[in-house]
């Protein structure tokens, strides 16, 4: 089944332990790195997490030290959120997709029949997207791991889906750290990484993201477990959501 790794954009990030407990160092390092962009964001660049030493690669010294540092002429490349449709999935089956396939209890055995009954394929196609499309539904599937489409969901409750709004910025400054540390290894020295990222490379994106706190993008990011996150953003998506004034998202069904 595939892991979990949460655009965890909220006002405290805790240590995420149900997650990283057993974990290889590389899992760790994936399954973690929202969940840090959150603490950095907030925070002020609370660390989290720990790990076993691993090869040293690309901004790491000896595997022990790791420097912030871009890849020249790196650049964020914005996309976009798909336009939600409200009769993709029911609620049942954004529970039971839930449960069955990306819990921490899911497995291939209890995951098949969820996503081998043709009457869930449309509910199935809606929620998930991969990392190399041109626009993301609700979750972003990571090789081994998938994270909810937080950006997406800010862009589409403020209507403003262009590279220049809070969407955008929010998932810039969560690629900036990514593209910084990448391959830093171990775990203490990516969570390091993150936090020198926002006050070197990254600093300029990590000022624009703050627009992620305002009270408008709570639906966003006021969760506090991985099926939160994922229900919230699939009902966006792929459900019947209202807000607190019992209107849909902007930029619903184009």
């Amino acid at each position: 089944m595939l892991r979990c790794v949460l655009e965890r954009l909220v006002r405290r990030a805790p240590r995420p332990r149900e997650l990283l407990r057993g974990a290889s160092p590389a899992a760790r390092r994936r399954r973690a790195a929202p969940l840090i962009f959150a603490a950095n964001l907030v925070a002020l660049f609370v660390a989290c997490g720990g790990g076993d030493a691993a090869p040293a690669g690309p901004g790491s010294d000896a595997g022990t030290k790791c420097t912030p540092r871009l890849p020249a002429a790196w650049a964020p490349h914005w996309t976009p959120p798909r336009a939600p449709r409200s009769d993709a999935c029911s609620e049942d089956q954004i529970q039971l997709e839930y449960r069955a396939c990306e819990s921490l209890m899911g497995t291939a055995a209890s995951c098949a029949p969820f996503r081998d009954d043709p009457s869930n394929a449309t509910c199935v196609g809606c929620l998930f997207s991969d990392g190399n499309e041109s626009s993301y539904g609700a979750i972003i599937r990571l090789d081994d791991s998938w994270k909810t489409n937080t950006p997406g969901c800010i862009a589409l409750l403020d209507g403003d889906k262009s590279s220049s709004g809070c969407g955008a910025k929010v998932q810039a400054a969560s690629a900036c750290y990514d593209a910084a540390c990448e391959g830093c290894e171990p775990f203490t020295s990516y969570t390091k990484c993150r936090e020198e990222a926002g006050s070197g490379p990254c600093r300029q994106y990590y000022l624009d993201a703050v627009c992620l706190l305002r009270p408008l993008y709570s639906r966003c990011t006021a969760y506090a477990t991985n099926q939160d996150y994922f229900v919230a953003a699939a009902r966006l998506f792929c459900g019947v959501v209202t807000g607190e004034s019992g209107g849909r998202a902007r930029g619903g069904n184009e």
